[in-house]
């Protein structure tokens, strides 16, 4: 079966390919407590890990993600094969199952400027979701001012609790949320006993791996 495509722009030259699959680095753990030795083993995932979703394709604008997104102008101002048009006339992305679906067409929404499609707010998971697109793709400018605005009501929600320190560390580490960032890295590294998962969230290994925090 053809995986849906959806217009983000209609007149789009470019069709940006999800994979079939959610994966995610399952087997990534985060080891935090008093040890200053903190280390994450980053294991990519087996495909029994992974969620499941149905494929999908993304017709948008190239001048907009060439704008946006420093890492496509690297794709495609070099000589990788994205940068020329296949069969069909247009140019194509193939990004695999790395993202979660809903947090890239948002993330592709605000590029293209559907402002009355950007959610008034987002729960920590699908922020968490936006940061790893937006971190990839390297567009941090575009999604910069409606990432604060998520942020800002979300910050009364802050949790420390062991399920969201990674969703936390991620958000706080791609967007720049200093005093955010240290705060829960301190938890982290001070009071989590055993290993922290990171689930699908990619994480670095320099983010959690210092103690100097």
């Amino acid at each position: 079966m053809s995986p849906s495509t959806i217009d983000i722009d209609p007149d789009g030259e470019l069709i940006i390919h999800l994979g079939d699959e959610s994966t995610g680095i399952s087997h990534s753990t985060a080891s935090v407590g008093t040890n200053p030795d903190v280390k994450l083993d980053q294991t990519a995932a087996h495909k029994g890990d992974a969620t499941f979703d149905s494929a999908v394709q993304l017709r948008v604008s190239m001048k907009h993600i060439l704008l946006a997104c420093r890492r496509a102008k690297t794709v495609f101002g070099g000589a990788f094969q994205e940068s020329k048009p296949e069969a069909d006339g247009s140019h194509h992305w193939r990004l695999g199952p790395y993202f979660d679906s809903k947090a890239f067409i948002t993330v592709m929404s605000i590029i293209h400027g559907h402002t009355r499609e950007i959610p008034d707010q987002v729960s920590l998971s699908m922020l968490a979701a936006i940061s790893a697109v937006t971190d990839d793709l390297q567009c941090h400018d575009a999604v910069w001012f409606i990432a604060k605005l998520w942020l800002r009501k979300l910050h009364g929600t802050l949790s420390v609790t062991t399920p969201d320190l990674p969703k936390w560390i991620l958000v706080s580490f791609v967007f720049h949320e200093r005093d955010m960032f240290r705060s829960v890295t301190r938890v982290a590294i001070l009071h989590s006993s055993g290993a922290i998962t990171t689930g699908d969230l990619p994480i670095f290994p320099k983010i959690v791996g210092t103690s100097r925090l």
